[in-house]
């Protein structure tokens, strides 16, 4: 024998709205966990050099006046540049950097994503070539995303090398993500 249950919001005892179902039946939940942190001023690399990104969120979500979000339940630190998973689960990552090679005729640049403090996890990292070392500056970018299981507490930091000297672009260098299930 079939049940319905016919409700529009499931909340927790305490009133927190866990999920809401419209009338075409799409379920919307607005304490899942989702942060996009963005670098505020241009970085200059060393040659093959790991650099951590001083990336910031503002704490609004608005695509009409470009900011980058971290809802109050989303685990992003301001102050040391990392998420921290609040709830354990699948999340799905993503990251982009722009930079330019300051016409040096370097082949290498990647992202590393940093897992618990760690670089060395090679399915966490993002890797792109450029430059062909002329008279002006090459620009160019990487980007990518992985579904990584996360467990609570865990820590991921963006990362980027090159292995010749050159400057990371803002706004355009970002690290993003949020909870699948």
């Amino acid at each position: 024998m079939a049940s319905i249950i016919g409700v529009e919001t499931l909340q927790h005892t305490n009133g927190t709205t866990a999920a809401t179902i419209d009338s075409s039946g799409r379920i919307f939940t607005p304490q899942r966990p989702a942060f996009h942190a963005q670098l505020l001023s241009n970085v200059t690399l060393s040659a093959d050099t790991v650099t951590l990104m001083s990336l910031k969120t503002n704490g609004t979500s608005s695509p009409s006046t470009n900011s980058y979000n971290n809802l109050g339940h989303a685990g992003w630190d301001n102050t040391n540049s990392k998420f921290v998973a609040p709830v354990a689960g699948l999340y799905l990552l993503f990251a982009r950097t722009a930079y330019f090679n300051n016409n040096n005729p370097s082949r290498f640049a990647e992202i590393k994503l940093s897992f618990n403090g760690s670089d060395a996890h090679d399915d966490m990292r993002f890797v792109g070539s450029h430059s062909d070392g002329t008279s002006y500056a090459d620009y160019d970018g990487i980007h990518g995303s992985r579904i990584v299981q996360l467990a609570v507490g865990d820590e991921i930091q963006m990362k980027v090398r090159s292995t010749l000297a050159a400057t990371v672009m803002a706004p355009d260098t970002s690290l993003g993500g949020y909870l699948i299930g």
